[in-house]
């Protein structure tokens, strides 16, 4: 399992530098002090820029606003709240026996003096979304990988000697990505389409 630590010293080799830190959070080198700048924005970004198995999560987000025959703004029916935990709303789940909906309700994201909000058309609606994961030690290996070219991305204009540096980590990053998306696929039961169910249904 990877730690902050760990993703931080996996970055320096990658960039060049040989001299590893034994707490990101303590330490005050000037490799640790960089990385406490970026490491857990780059945590929200890696978690935000793939759908990761791992931190999938569903949820009936709190109604706000609206009811069947009263909108809660004049182009949505119903506003809920924004999840706490939540860094990406994925889509709007709907009831298909373990099917996603190949054309699931529309949605939009807005806010109001309390926080962000979800509007959608959608009656009790659920969502699927990516949820914070803040403990790197619960990542995927490759979204170990990609943090640490993230984080690398970051330190190298003033760490490292590697000439493109940024564009080398930032390289890096897309090609886990791509075997990440790979992965996920692998790792899920294929699904159906539920038109495909009508007809096999028929037959």
């Amino acid at each position: 399992m990877a730690s902050k630590t760990n993703v931080l010293n996996i970055a320096l080799g990658r960039i060049g530098v040989s001299k590893q830190v034994a707490n990101v959070d303590t330490e005050q080198s000037l490799a640790a002090q960089t990385a406490r700048t970026f490491i857990d924005e780059d945590i929200r970004y890696v978690l935000r820029d793939f759908p990761w198995p791992f931190a999938t999560a569903y949820k009936n987000p709190a109604l706000v606003a609206g009811t069947t025959s009263v909108n809660a703004v004049s182009d949505w029916r119903y506003a809920y709240r924004y999840p706490s935990d939540c860094l990406f709303v994925r889509r709007i789940v709907v009831p298909t026996v373990g099917r996603n909906d190949p054309n699931p309700p529309p949605f939009r994201i807005g806010r109001d003096s309390e926080g962000r909000l979800i509007y959608t058309n959608q009656e009790d609606a659920e969502i699927e979304y990516t949820y914070n994961v803040d403990d790197v030690t619960e990542f995927d290996p490759l979204a170990v990988s990609q943090l640490a070219w993230k984080l690398g991305a970051g330190l190298g204009p003033s760490l490292s000697r590697i000439k493109g540096v940024v564009e080398m980590c930032m390289q890096g990053y897309e090609i886990d990505k791509t075997k990440a998306q790979s992965r996920a696929l692998n790792e899920a039961q294929q699904e159906v389409p539920i038109e495909a169910e009508g007809i096999r249904a028929r037959d």
